[in-house]
């Protein structure tokens, strides 16, 4: 009878176990990042991350462009990044504001560094899945009728004019 019922609770608990992480992925706002935008991931303490961040936050670009961040909730820019990234995320699936703030994007991060943090460098954008080579981001900007031209210290994305 005590086996029994041990036997019960096991499998309670593994069925409760698999609900969390179930719950976890599915409420991670980093399952729910609009895929038709670019993305563009990165990392507080690089430079080149820090300067994408400045420049794609403008308008009409960053009506194109995602910034989502690589480090966790405490960092300032991480933080001011992953507000936006929730703001447009929870619009889509309104069920992820009942995650906390800091959970959803240290989740956000954790996500992101499981995909993307074998990349070696930053930032990284990627569109659709695709990490862009600097061949490809210039196709996909042009795609939003914008022109990347990266250099050392500037991104130096531009609004192309529109045929027709």
């Amino acid at each position: 009878m005590k086996i029994r019922r041990y036997g019960l609770m096991l499998a309670g608990a593994l069925v409760g176990a698999a609900l969390c992480l179930t719950a976890r992925r599915w409420l991670s706002p980093f399952r729910w990042l609009d895929e038709n935008r670019i993305q563009v991931y990165v990392l507080s303490s690089c430079r080149g991350s820090q300067i994408a961040a400045r420049e794609f936050s403008v308008e009409p670009i960053n009506a194109s462009i995602q910034l989502i961040p690589f480090d966790n909730y405490d960092d300032d820019l991480a933080h001011t990044l992953c507000s936006r990234v929730l703001r447009d995320v929870t619009q889509m699936r309104p069920i992820l504001r009942l995650v906390p703030e800091k959970f959803a994007c240290n989740w956000l991060a954790q996500d992101a560094r499981a995909v993307y943090g074998d990349v070696g460098y930053f930032p990284v954008m990627v569109f659709h899945g695709e990490v862009l080579s600097a061949p490809r981001m210039r196709e996909i900007f042009a795609q939003f009728d914008m022109s990347i031209s990266p250099t050392g210290d500037t991104f130096t994305v531009t609004m192309m004019p529109r045929d027709g």
